[in-house]
């Protein structure tokens, strides 16, 4: 299990010292008060992937399968559902130029967090990023000032949060072998690329 108001990271980027603005909420007898301040930080973003399953007929989803995500090591979720991928589309009986395929579709997440918190079972945990965190907009917030549409416009908020990209067919049950292990090469190679960079998804993200 993950561990309480921490992150499962297994990829560490450079941190990014990053300007921010943060929410702050003051408790008073007659009602809260939150106020919007600027401050500096460290962000170290993690990379984790994740993998789902998914039955389609004739090019449209029709049964939504298992979804795993990386508890053992980076990349984990994948092998997982690819390894295990032939023996469950035997078990459909698809054949490969049947008209019921099985997919398996493997995608990155991102996470920005404070930095590395603590070691469980082996595991890195991080501490994360709030959500009301947001990219800072210099000359318009007012430090101090309400959170409130006027000072802070909607429209100007560029939250700090995960980034889930890269969504590829790593596994179809329509391929050759040689396909599949190609595809799957094609994702580790993204996966493992050296900078923190986020890459357009080749196909939809199914709901996991």
């Amino acid at each position: 299990m993950h561990l309480p108001d921490h992150v499962l990271g297994y990829r560490e980027f450079t941190p990014e010292r990053t300007e921010t603005i943060f929410l702050s909420t003051e408790r008073r007898l007659t009602g809260n008060l939150d106020t919007l301040h600027r401050d500096e930080a460290d962000v170290t973003w993690v990379r984790v992937s994740h993998a789902i399953s998914y039955l389609t007929f004739k090019g449209k989803i029709v049964r939504r399968g298992e979804g795993c995500y990386d508890f053992y090591h980076f990349m984990s979720s994948v092998a997982d559902l690819f390894e295990s991928a032939p023996k469950r589309a035997a078990g459909w009986q698809i054949e490969q130029d049947s008209e019921l395929e099985h997919h398996v579709v493997a995608y990155l997440e991102d996470l920005p967090t404070l930095g590395f918190a603590k070691t469980d079972y082996g595991r890195r945990y991080y501490k994360p990023v709030g959500q009301h965190v947001w990219h800072d907009v210099p000359d318009l917030v007012e430090v101090g000032g309400s959170f409130t549409f006027e000072n802070f416009p909607y429209e100007k908020r560029r939250r700090i949060e995960p980034i889930k990209h890269g969504a590829s067919v790593v596994w179809k049950s329509s391929r050759t072998a040689e396909e599949n292990e190609t595809a799957l090469a094609g994702f580790k190679a993204l996966a493992n690329a050296e900078g923190r960079e986020t890459y357009a998804n080749e196909v939809e993200i199914a709901d996991d």
